[in-house]
Parts: structure tokens; C-alpha cells; sequence
């Protein structure tokens, strides 16, 4: 693929991604739950995929509060299937200390995926810390 379709590309995915976080409302619900921060090819503008990744950072990460973001995701009618994997109340020693539940959701034809990170903002296991995340987000 030639640099210009792939920036083509990172540019609508990019428009239809703010076009459904808009119409779902989605940021505005999650925002009741946590600070936000948006990741990944999102905002590195490096996107091939229909992924979303948003990080909810709280420092409460106990099963009440996962049932708190389930029950928010469910009640949003477009939302096909929700998957989930509790590291914090469920500890692997090989995994980081974080909620991730995962979103799949037809748009226009599509399929997009919106990967959401509960995590206490001091997890080193969460983008918003990462060397790369900090380094990409400098990018002009």
C-alpha cells in the first residue's frame, strides 16, 4: 500500500471514528466513570483498523465498579457483543493490574472494536504511561 492510501485510509477511519464516538455519546457516558484518555492509532493517527482504544482511569477497580462500566456498555442498543478479562480481581502474575472489556460494534456497514482499559492512573500497565504513548502524542 502506497503512503498516500495509508494516510487516506488513517483519515476517514479517523472521521468515521469521531462520527460514532459522537453518535453513541460514548465519551460523555464513560466520563461518569473516570478521567479519559484516548490511545492508540486513534490519535497517533496511524490507524488501518476500525480500534478505538480508551483507557478509563480510576482508582476504583473492584467487581462493583466493573458492574458499573457492564451495565453502562450494555445499555447502549448499538453495542453487537461485549468480552471481558478482570486482571485486578482476577490476578495473573504474568498480566497488569486492569480491567479490559471490549466492544464490538456495527457502524455503517462495518465492524469496529472499542477496547475500553480500567485502570488506576498510576498503573504502569496502562497506555497513558508508556514511554511510546507519551512520545507519540509529542508528534506534529
Amino acid at each position: 500500500m502506497r503512503l498516500k492510501n495509508i494516510v487516506e485510509l488513517n483519515n476517514e477511519l479517523q472521521a468515521e471514528g469521531k462520527e460514532l464516538l459522537k453518535e453513541l455519546d460514548i465519551l460523555n457516558k464513560l466520563s461518569r466513570l473516570g478521567k479519559l484518555d484516548i490511545g492508540g492509532s486513534f490519535v497517533y493517527g496511524t490507524m488501518v483498523d476500525r480500534d478505538i482504544d480508551i483507557a478509563i482511569l480510576t482508582s476504583q477497580l473492584t467487581i462493583k465498579d466493573r458492574a458499573r462500566v457492564m451495565d453502562l456498555v450494555s445499555a447502549i442498543s448499538q453495542v453487537s457483543r461485549i468480552s471481558m478479562v478482570d486482571y485486578v480481581n482476577y490476578p495473573r502474575d504474568d498480566r497488569g493490574v486492569t480491567i479490559w472489556i471490549g466492544l464490538t460494534i456495527p457502524y455503517r456497514k462495518e465492524v469496529w472494536n472499542i477496547d475500553l482499559t480500567l485502570a488506576d492512573p498510576k498503573s504502569p500497565d496502562v497506555h497513558t504511561n508508556m514511554l511510546l504513548h507519551k512520545s507519540m502524542l509529542k508528534i506534529d
